[in-house]
């Protein structure tokens, strides 16, 4: 997010802030540093809670009290870790709250690559499927066929890119049950894609 600091005459001077200044900014009571702060965020955290709930309105709701929770405890934050994973610890509080509340599992996400999950090991051609919403079903399929420990790594490694060190302190896990969830994910993607391609089905029939 970058904000207008000054007009030279040649046009605005923009400067991107820092999270720590942010957080400063809002506890000193400027609010339009965490409007700031929600504007560089929001984008992630809806697609976390997207990937977890599988509905747009809920997923809104969600990030939106992700948010409000982040606001009014802002002064909790002791900057141990960055706050985006401070942040991302919260909206794992509220969307597992709201797959409770509105009785789904916790889903992971629809749209993931699968030559990323399936690392190593060449994807079907697209000819394999009759059409790309039957391969997104697949996978989505695959993905709900995981214990939620390992979809929720995929979600944080797969998806919003974080490295094992991040995602260790998102979930206060050790780095090492990170990898280890990581690769049992992977396997059982494997596995699981390997009985259900189409093309084995068919050879099968």
């Amino acid at each position: 997010m970058t904000r207008e600091l000054a007009d030279t005459g040649t046009g605005p001077t923009q400067v991107k802030i820092a999270d720590g200044e942010l957080i400063a900014r809002t506890l000193a009571g400027e609010t339009r540093a965490f409007d700031e702060l929600m504007l560089r965020y929001r984008d992630r955290v809806y697609r976390l809670a997207y990937h977890m709930l599988w509905n747009e309105q809920e997923a809104d709701d969600a990030a939106q009290e992700v948010f409000v929770r982040a606001y009014c405890h802002l002064k909790k934050f002791r900057g141990d870790s960055g706050f985006f994973t401070w942040l991302y610890r919260i909206a794992k509080n509220v969307v597992y709250t709201q797959a409770k509340k509105s009785g789904r599992r916790r889903e992971i996400a629809r749209l993931a690559h699968r030559r990323f999950l399936l690392q190593g090991r060449p994807a079907p051609t697209p000819e394999a499927y009759a059409e790309r919403g039957e391969l997104r079903e697949l996978i989505r399929d695959g993905l709900r066929s995981l214990e939620p420990k390992q979809q929720e790594v995929l979600v944080l490694r797969g998806i919003e890119g974080l490295d094992n060190d991040e995602v260790a302190r998102v979930l206060n896990v050790p780095v090492g049950t990170v990898k280890s969830r990581f690769f049992r994910a992977q396997e059982n993607l494997r596995q699981w894609f390997e009985a259900h391609e189409p093309s084995r089905q068919e050879g099968q029939a």
